[in-house]
């Protein structure tokens, strides 16, 4: 998975990144012309759906617009097509199902900005079809979470993990959301801080001041701007445990319709207070030279130029790849730190136990029962690696 070599001048920090087969199919996908033409071309002789990844499935809808509008003809975009009708039926249905719930929070005056798949399908692929997603993930502000919980529950979403610990306290703020899921089996991410690394400084505040006003099934709704945006979208698609390549597509297709919207002084200054400065230099590198997509001239040299603390460079490779036998472990004690270093009155008046902390995050109810997640969790990671060192 990790395709990492710098004989391009991509030279990652750290992170999971695509193949060179996942990157064919995101060329076939999303570039246009002769670059498309020659990627499908290469993948198309030995291309079989029954061993394909979730993450290239994921692009198939993607891949089936663009070889339409490439006028290729392929006994395999029957198929493909089927993929697109039936992203766009799940995803319509998805948003049907929200739609209530959305409106019971408007109508209590909680604030919304749509997040992630629903926001950019919304703005930037303007079709349903075309961006398989698993939930809608919505942003309220801080002092409006327990409200926007309250409501979300008596609409019938159950938590997809025990927060009666957070309820209890009736103080949310050590955390950064809670993902619910309906009877069926639709999700609802609820976050009041746009980052899971958050400072508990207001820093998410200015995100609210700059997002930007956009309807969503007729709901009158806010989204974050452009560079806001892209932020996002980096940061959060790199800083996982796990392969995940739906990030480049949603940037790409960012650029190719917002791109002179970019504000690049705004993108630079909000790396540098949320500390994202790391992961969003190796993005747009990755997208700079192997998707070849245009970034603003200077903005790859400022990111280059700047030098991380050692904190900073830990934290990166934790969040982004956990394939050590404690796993997941270190990028929770990152989280931990981040997440309690400028405690206030307006959280838990006695800092949250680390071990309290990780206990909510996986969700256990005592102790004895952390032990043995936390023994499972070990045996489990110990094992994968025993599986990739033999692979």
């Amino acid at each position: 998975m990790n395709n990492t070599s710098s004989q391009d001048g991509f030279k990652p920090y750290a992170g999971i990144w695509p193949s060179p087969r996942h990157e064919l199919l995101l060329r076939a996908s999303l570039s246009h012309g002769d670059d498309a033409l020659e990627a499908w071309g290469k993948l198309s002789p030995n291309f079989d759906l029954d061993k394909l990844d979730i993450q290239s499935l994921n692009l198939l809808p993607l891949l089936y617009k663009n070889l339409r509008a490439h006028n290729i003809e392929d006994p395999l975009l029957k198929k493909f097509k089927g993929f697109y009708r039936l992203t766009w039926a799940k995803n319509t249905l998805l948003f049907n199902y929200a739609s209530n719930t959305l409106g019971a929070l408007l109508d209590s005056e909680v604030q919304i900005i749509l997040l992630k798949g629903a926001a950019l399908t919304t703005l930037n692929y303007e079709d349903p079809g075309l961006r398989p997603m698993g939930d809608i993930d919505i942003l309220v502000r801080p002092e409006q979470a327990q409200k926007a919980v309250d409501i979300i529950l008596e609409h019938g979403w159950k938590p997809v993990t025990k927060i009666d610990f957070l309820l209890e306290h009736g103080d949310l703020n050590f955390a950064h959301g809670i993902s619910f899921q309906s009877s069926m089996d639709y999700e609802l991410d609820l976050h009041w801080h746009l980052f899971k690394n958050f400072d508990m400084d207001g820093t998410d505040d200015d995100f609210w001041t700059c997002a930007i006003p956009i309807f969503f099934q007729d709901f009158p709704v806010s989204t974050l701007n452009y560079s806001d945006q892209l932020l996002h979208v980096c940061a959060h698609g790199i800083t996982h445990n796990r392969l995940v390549i739906n990030w480049i597509a949603d940037a790409k297709m960012m650029m190719s319709k917002k791109g002179k919207d970019l504000d690049k002084m705004r993108l630079i200054s909000k790396a540098f207070s949320q500390n994202l400065v790391l992961p969003l230099k190796d993005c747009l590198s990755y997208l700079h030279h192997r998707q070849n997509s245009s970034i603003p001239i200077g903005l790859l040299e400022e990111l280059e130029a700047y030098v991380p603390s050692d904190l900073e460079k830990r934290e990166y490779i934790a969040n982004s790849n956990t394939g050590g036998f404690l796993g997941g472990i270190p990028a929770l004690w990152y989280r931990y730190q981040r997440n309690t270093q400028k405690s206030n009155k307006t959280v838990l008046k006695n800092q949250l136990p680390f071990i309290r902390y990780v206990q909510y995050r996986w969700g256990v109810e005592n102790g004895f029962s952390l032990i043995l997640v936390f023994l499972s969790k070990i045996i489990r990671n110990t094992w994968l690696m025993i599986i990739r060192k033999t692979a």
